[in-house]
């Protein structure tokens, strides 16, 4: 799956208990890549290739965020 947004990628929603991220690439964010809540749990990414975060706020341009 390709992913070439301007916002961040929200797997792990509110709550969530296992969210997955595998064979995604993710790109071109105006901040983070991808991004987990902290109320989720059990996340998982794998097999993704995150790249080109940040576009307009460097500062926030993480690739994977837990948070």
């Amino acid at each position: 799956m390709d992913v070439d947004q301007r916002t961040a990628a929200d797997f792990g929603g509110h709550g969530r208990a296992g969210p997955r991220g595998r064979d995604r690439q993710v790109r071109n964010t105006r901040d983070e890549g991808v991004y987990f809540r902290a109320t989720s749990s059990d996340n998982v990414i794998q097999r993704s290739f995150v790249h080109d975060t940040g576009t307009e706020q460097p500062q926030f341009g993480e690739g994977v965020y837990f948070g």
